[in-house]
């Protein structure tokens, strides 16, 4: 039953309608679902939500939507976080999105204190049902940003720490990328985000501190047995000189070598070197 005009909250009453011709009591309470929800989340709120509208989004000419809804940006970065981790390298860090859902999340709030302001602190929400579900949208909102923005930074925390367990140093990475950015004039020097980078420098130095406890385990090493002790490699980029059990070997660029897997094992972690099936 629609309660509202476009755009409208549905709502699902759950007592009975009476018939037609008598009078029609107060709602006592309804539910949003999955499908009429905008946010995706179930709760329970007010029957008088029918009054309550929900702000139109601009349209220009032809009825194109210029400004997004609320939670889509939010929704974008948990898109992000989730194509990241089937990724080998961490994606550039979304600073311009990140900043339009704290902006985003900064108007919600100014605009759930606009509301309470006639009231000074004696709103009820039991005698105000349409300005209390339309608090209710908005902190949801508010809260669904704040949990998107937290699971897009535990998601590159995740991949950082990732990296430092294989020995990858993506400082160096990062430093590289942007000498070659700057000539091909790209824009991969902003990968990382400054506090990123410090956290990744902070957490290289306790993974040390803590590796050095134990110097005779390789704390860093696959968790998985070898199934062979010597494997065919080809060299991705210039590794130099290495010593082994059987020697001194040169890595150069495309070269390939059968060698002993304990000797290039760290090399393959950080991507010298290829293992060939």
């Amino acid at each position: 039953m629609v309660l509202a005009s476009e755009p409208s909250v549905h709502c699902r009453s759950t007592t009975a309608s009476p018939p037609s011709g008598r009078d029609t009591a107060p709602l006592k309470a309804s539910r949003l679902t999955n499908t009429d929800w905008p946010l995706g989340l179930d709760g329970d709120i007010p029957a008088a939500c029918g009054q309550f509208r929900a702000p139109k989004p601009l349209l220009g000419p032809r009825h194109t939507r210029l400004d997004p809804m609320y939670g889509e940006l939010g929704n974008k970065l948990v898109q992000h976080a989730k194509r990241m981790q089937s990724l080998s390298h961490l994606p550039p860090y979304q600073t311009e999105m990140v900043r339009s859902v704290a902006r985003e999340v900064r108007e919600l709030d100014k605009d759930v204190a606009r509301i309470l302001e006639p009231f000074e602190g004696t709103f009820n929400p039991s005698e105000n049902h349409a300005t209390a579900c339309a608090l209710l949208v908005d902190h949801l909102s508010m809260r669904r940003n704040k949990r998107c923005l937290l699971a897009y930074h535990r998601a590159r925390a995740e991949k950082l720490e990732e990296f430092c367990w294989q020995g990858r140093d993506v400082l160096d990475e990062q430093m590289q990328q942007g000498g070659g950015g700057a000539q091909s004039g790209g824009s991969q020097a902003n990968s990382l985000s400054p506090e990123e980078m410090e956290y990744f420098r902070q957490y290289s130095d306790m993974l040390a501190a803590y590796k050095g406890q134990w110097i005779d385990i390789d704390l860093t090493g696959s968790l998985e047995p070898p199934k062979d002790l010597f494997i065919d490699v080809r060299v991705l980029k210039d590794a130099g000189e290495i010593q082994t059990e059987y020697g001194a070997i040169t890595l150069t660029k495309n070269s390939q070598f059968y060698v002993r897997l304990g000797d290039v094992e760290r090399l393959i972690a950080q991507g010298y070197l290829q293992r060939l099936s």
